[in-house]
């Protein structure tokens, strides 16, 4: 993937009831495909140091990337 490939985007989301900045970074292309080598693994990762709730997890994300 070439570089700046992902449009970048800012979002204010309510989190414990204030209001955050969050920065986006979106894929203008709308289809699916096949993610990268090792993307999963990354993604799992992620999850894993940010220690989301388990709930979430499983509702929200799981549907998309399994377990690694």
């Amino acid at each position: 993937m070439k570089a700046g490939a992902y449009d970048r985007k800012h979002l204010d989301v309510e989190v414990n009831g204030s209001l955050a900045r969050c920065l986006l970074y979106v894929d203008p292309v709308e289809g699916e495909g096949v993610p990268r080598t090792g993307y999963a693994e990354e993604i799992n990762r992620g999850i894993e140091d940010a220690q989301l709730p388990t709930e979430y997890i499983e509702k929200t994300i799981r549907r998309f990337i399994a377990k690694c």
